[in-house]
């Protein structure tokens, strides 16, 4: 599949979950793909986010193997709010789980005291295997299932 937000929003419809791909515009100067994963326990809304960038790199000696490199940007808010009391405990468990899980990537924002987790896949080709992105999106559903109750 090519690696075009249209191509994995199709990816994600077929698969059965519900997309919105909304378009660049005067806020944000990147398209988005919003896809639904559903409800937690509590009915609680979680919605990824895909974005897709490009890069060009600065001149120097890996200019010609990473000339235009493209990232994968899957993001998901986590229904939950850290008290400015936990906070430091917050944040050591958020590392401590970093560091045991496939795919790290969360993380806690100090300005607005909401948990996250990101996840951006690196690649230098504008295809992409259908099979990378099923396994990082079971990834993350597993992740977040797991660690994120």
């Amino acid at each position: 599949m090519k690696l075009h937000l249209t191509a994995i929003q199709n990816f994600f419809s077929d698969s059965g979950f519900e997309t919105y791909l909304e378009g660049a515009s005067e806020d944000t100067t990147f398209d988005q793909l919003f896809v639904s994963l559903g409800r937690d326990e509590e009915m609680r809304d979680l919605t990824l986010q895909v974005r897709l960038y490009d890069q060009i790199l600065p001149e120097g000696a890996h200019r010609n193997e990473l000339s235009h490199p493209r990232f994968l940007d899957f993001f998901l808010v986590l229904p939950f709010e850290v008290k400015n009391k936990a906070f430091p405990e917050a944040a050591r468990m958020v590392s401590l789980v970093n560091k045991v899980t496939l795919l790290p990537g969360f993380m806690l924002s100090e300005t607005d005291h909401l948990l996250y987790y990101r996840y951006i896949y690196p690649s230098l080709s504008e295809e992409f295997l259908p099979a990378n992105l099923e396994m990082i999106l079971s990834t993350i559903l597993y992740q977040v299932e797991t660690f994120a109750k």
